[in-house]
């Protein structure tokens, strides 16, 4: 048997999931090619956290910024690699993609008003409200499907519990 598409996504990690998703969003047909037998790719073993400057979840904690800021922290991060073009190109990207899938998907952000970046000695750096992260999701309603999901590894769990910081997480 044929099937023909409009798009062939070659694994299920972060980046051909978002894929899928955006082109199927665009009124595309889509098939998702996956080796593994479950979903998920390395991106199920990483913290979650997504690095989007100005993005609208974290607006809507009332912090703004320039964009001046992250750029001359990728700037200072980066140095000789440092693209201006591109880095532009995602500084304007980040902030609408995560206004993408929180407003025509059922993933939901939390603002990591407290997550620092990660090089905080570097110009630029912000000391929270770059990031988002998943807001928690019960997994019962994916019924049978949720046998696909990735499970994390043994390194990144507590007793079978992911160990991640959530956006409450700041010292105190």
């Amino acid at each position: 048997m044929t099937r023909s598409v409009d798009l062939v996504v070659v694994g299920s990690g972060a980046g051909g999931l978002s894929a899928a998703v955006t082109a199927a969003a665009k009124g595309l047909s889509v098939t998702v090619l996956e080796k593994a037998e479950v979903l998920g790719g390395t991106t199920a073993w990483s913290g979650g956290w997504i690095w989007a400057p100005r993005n609208p979840v974290v607006r809507r904690t009332g912090i703004t910024e320039p964009a001046e800021a992250p750029r001359r922290y990728l700037q200072a991060l980066l140095g000789n690699r440092f693209e201006p073009e591109r880095v532009d190109a995602f500084l304007a990207a980040a902030p609408e993609m995560v206004g993408f899938f929180e407003s025509l998907t059922a993933l939901e952000f939390e603002a990591g008003t407290a997550i620092p970046d990660t090089y905080g000695q570097l110009p630029g750096a912000g000391t929270g409200g770059r990031s988002v992260i998943a807001k928690p999701f019960d997994g019962r309603k994916l019924g049978e499907a949720i046998e696909l999901l990735r499970l994390p590894t043994r390194e990144t769990t507590f007793l079978g519990m992911t160990i991640q910081a959530g956006p409450t997480c700041a010292p105190s």
